[in-house]
């Protein structure tokens, strides 16, 4: 049991000390990647393992009292989660504009990728990333995303599970009215 707390400690310290190495634009490397942006892999991952299924993606929408049950669409989805997890995001140069935090908690045994925007424009405001230290997997992950669509701004705050589902709570401003809206997709079953 202490060898596997000394295990955790050994990849926390070495991810501190890789994080803090110089951050140069030009410098790339498979592991600068994966320390920026394992959530551009672990989508990937995701879509290639939802358009592999043969189940169906259970769509639940509600809006006020109105609640809305249907089936989803491989294609739709994909299009609908390229839509909003942007070039931006998983740009070369963005990942630059971000304030990475790493944490680790032996209590729910998992590492923590913290990412806050420094450009206040950003459409990724946040994004938490929940690792599994021995496997390097991603567990969750949570994002808030901002972005002008048409003449509303949109606010999502997602929690992507993996293997599970996606959720999202959003908020839709346009002039002076504000819809709330919360949106589930479901692709797999709890473990």
């Amino acid at each position: 049991m202490k060898s596997r707390g000394y295990i955790s400690c050994a990849i926390l310290v070495m991810m501190v000390i890789l994080t803090s190495c110089d951050n140069e634009p030009n410098k790339t490397g498979v592991s600068d990647e994966k320390l920026f942006y394992p959530a551009f892999t672990f989508i990937s991952q995701e879509l290639r393992s939802i358009d592999s299924m043969d189940l169906a993606l259970f769509r639940y929408e509600q809006t006020g009292d109105h609640k809305d049950t249907t089936i989803m669409e491989k294609a739709a989805f994909r299009k609908f989660v390229e839509s909003i997890f942007t070039a931006e995001m998983l740009s070369e140069p963005g990942k630059y504009e971000y304030q990475r935090r790493i944490f680790m908690d032996e209590t729910i045994g998992k590492i923590t990728i913290t990412m806050d925007a420094l450009n206040p424009a950003a459409t990724v405001r946040r994004m938490d990333m929940l690792m599994d230290p021995e496997s390097d997997a991603i567990k969750s992950i949570y994002a808030e995303i901002s972005k002008v669509e048409g003449d509303k701004k949109v606010f999502r705050k997602m929690t992507w599970t993996a293997g599970l589902q996606l959720t999202a709570g959003i908020e839709e401003i346009s002039g002076r009215d504000t819809h709330y809206s919360r949106l589930r997709i479901l692709w797999g079953t709890p473990q």
